[in-house]
């Protein structure tokens, strides 16, 4: 080997190393980083590096660590963009589904039900959206009126002091479908209509899971008719102005035949 080529030989080996050394610390500095952006802008300017598949690889755990942090539905979905053939792609899209929904669920408005459904057209909780946009639709048609409180003997005998309180309200069914369950949130009300407290009972259920069911609420709740809804406790807030307000929490109908 002539002198020259020695020369040229150790001059291109010096600059590979050299630029082996300048790669191996971007990649440090972007590992140390650990963002999408840090590693895209290695790949950009490294695009044939040789620790391109991983570094590639990487991207694709930030993105799926940042979605299963998070617990958003929109940073699921931006990994599933990006990685359609990823190794976590199949738990992230049941994942993505189930957290969407909660979402829809958690807003409880009609959009919300809706943009699921629009949006996971064969999603696993399709059916329950659809459920709960009929009970939203059908709010409008249960109306609760006669609002009253009386003192009363918690244990029921007449002639024991009056240690409790009943408080009472008359629930109807304006609509065309048969009511099986009407769960409600009993708020107790202090100045100005604030909500001091709430409880959560029911007006119609045919069965409450560990609790002794009242014999009053287990018929269904049919078109026309009105369900008398009572609840007694001795224990309410500070501050209560003897007033109360109900809100339906759930509404079940009894399945309509084909």
């Amino acid at each position: 080997m002539s002198r020259s080529t020695l020369l040229s030989f150790l001059l291109l080996t010096f600059f590979a190393l050299a630029a082996c050394e300048s790669q191996q610390g971007d990649l440090r500095k972007a590992q140390m980083e650990g963002t999408t952006e840090a590693y895209e802008a290695f790949l950009t300017k490294y695009p044939d590096s040789v620790y391109g598949e991983s570094v590639r690889e990487s991207i694709e755990d930030v993105r799926y660590n940042r979605a299963k942090e998070s617990g958003e539905s929109a940073l699921w979905r931006a990994y599933i963009e990006a990685h359609p053939d990823g190794k976590h792609v199949k738990e992230a899209r049941r994942t993505e589904d189930e957290v969407a929904f909660n979402e829809a669920d958690t807003a409880r408005t009609p959009a919300s039900y809706q943009g699921y459904l629009d949006s996971h057209p064969a999603g696993e909780f399709v059916k329950t959206a659809h459920g709960e946009l009929e009970e939203l639709g059908y709010l409008s048609k249960v109306l609760i009126d006669n609002y009253r409180v009386d003192k009363v003997n918690l244990a029921q005998d007449p002639k024991g002091p009056l240690n409790g309180w009943a408080f009472l309200a008359d629930v109807h069914n304006n609509g065309d479908r048969i009511i099986e369950e009407v769960k409600v949130e009993l708020q107790f009300l202090g100045e100005g209509g604030a909500v001091l407290d709430t409880r959560e009972w029911w007006a119609v259920a045919p069965e409450l899971m560990g609790m002794p069911t009242p014999d009053r609420i287990v018929p269904p709740l049919r078109p026309e008719n009105l369900r008398e809804f009572l609840f007694t406790t001795g224990d309410t807030p500070e501050g209560w102005n003897e007033t109360f307000k109900l809100e339906i929490l759930n509404l079940r109908f009894r399945p309509q035949r084909d």
